[in-house]
């Protein structure tokens, strides 16, 4: 596109240079007609710009890792000229790293026409990728001149990390004697504050569960099944502070959330019911998500992985210490980094009534073996090498 301009500017500049040496009419024309060409191509440039939208779409909001991310640039051109060229400069980065890559994308569309390409994205960690339009160049017919379209769209896609299956049995915390507003979705129970079914009567049936009016209208006899309270007396509290040491930060994060996600994976499937906590940074407010079947499971890593990372690494000890129940709490797992001695000072008084099982990611240059792995009190500690975290979270015991 530069060889279009100076190979313009020099037959502009030649020509003027014929129009002041020769005294002819056609020297003058030659002149005059390239220099209204060049001023005809910037006001087509200019009438383009302000006729035509760029858009870009994802064809789906989540992914797991390694998936191909398939992302749609769409050009919508009103204009009553076809656009020859619109070169589009995309921009895509994953939220817990904030490191920009781009990809440069050529596109034409006809006159009153939508146009539309597709390309495909991928990432090897967990996390949000953020895709934007960075830049939107319009040209003319020839590439000599473009103007600026200015966009600001762009869509996110979240990525979910890796499950690990544990070779380890769960230990079952129930709280029954606890009241609950949390019902169980595939179990009936014997709470008479909500309906878990209507079914036929059979026999065996308690008469006072009987649906006097539906059986009327229906000439059937049915009953009322009712729900089963559930107590989420298990926790896993999340601490999403950004390592300041750690140089891989993106693995860092994908120990930290498939660290999260297999261990409720694993109460889940065990029908342990239980929570995920964390400190929503962006809005500086504290997280809770009950979890009660592998759906839910899914909804809570979605909501974690739109969080911001934390600010101060004590942070989700104290808010959900304040605003948690932990009355209805009998084990808590909290995932983190390399503890501070803040952290365990928090930890050992304010839990100190609570089992406690400290899950800690530690960096690539450190082993196991540099840290104690000691019982104090009700606080165990287990540890994730962020190196090796799929064989290190396989052989947590729960």
């Amino acid at each position: 596109m530069w060889i279009n301009k100076l190979i313009y500017l020099a037959l502009l500049l030649y020509a003027g240079i014929l129009a002041l040496l020769y005294t002819n009419v056609q020297s003058l024309y030659a002149f005059v007609i390239l220099l209204c060409f060049g001023v005809l191509q910037v006001i087509i440039v200019m009438y383009l710009k302000k006729r035509i939208t760029v858009g870009l779409s994802v064809h789906s909001p989540s992914v797991n890792k390694n998936e191909p991310i398939k992302v749609s640039i769409t050009i919508n051109n009103q204009a009553i000229i076809p656009v020859s060229c619109a070169r589009i400069i995309v921009s895509y980065e994953n939220s817990y790293e904030h490191l920009k890559q781009y990809q440069t994308f050529n596109l034409n569309s006809n006159s009153k026409s939508t146009n539309t390409i597709n390309f495909t994205l991928s990432s090897i960690h967990s996390g949000t990728i953020q895709v934007g339009l960075k830049k939107v160049m319009v040209y003319d017919f020839l590439r000599l001149f473009h103007r600026n379209y200015n966009s600001t769209h762009q869509v996110t896609v979240k990525i979910f990390p890796d499950v690990c299956i544990m070779e380890s049995e769960v230990p079952i915390v129930n709280n029954d004697l606890l009241d609950s507003e949390v019902f169980s979705k595939t179990k009936s129970g014997d709470d008479p504050s909500e309906v878990f079914d209507i079914r036929e009567y059979k026999e065996g049936d308690k008469i006072h569960r009987i649906h006097w009016k539906l059986s009327s209208k229906r000439d059937v006899i049915m009953v009322k099944e009712y729900s089963l309270p559930v107590s989420c007396s298990v926790g896993i509290l999340v601490n999403l502070t950004r390592p300041e040491t750690e140089e891989d930060r993106l693995s860092y994060y994908d120990a930290i959330l498939s660290t999260v996600a297999s261990i409720s994976y694993q109460l889940t499937t065990n029908e342990q019911s239980h929570y995920i906590a964390w400190y929503e940074a962006k809005r500086e407010s504290y997280v809770s998500i009950p979890v009660n079947d592998l759906d839910e499971v899914y909804s809570a890593i979605y909501g974690l992985l739109e969080a911001g990372t934390e600010t101060g690494r004590d942070t989700i000890l104290k808010m959900h210490y304040e605003l948690g129940d932990l009355s209805q709490t009998g084990k808590i797992y909290y995932v983190s980094g390399t503890l501070n001695n803040e952290e365990i000072e928090q930890l050992e008084t304010l839990y100190e009534n609570v089992q406690v099982e400290v899950v800690s990611v530690i960096p690539n240059n450190n082993t196991v073996a540099d840290y104690a792995e000691t019982t104090m009190g009700n606080i165990s500690y287990q540890f994730i090498q962020v190196a090796n975290y799929r064989e290190s979270i396989e052989a947590l015991q729960l």
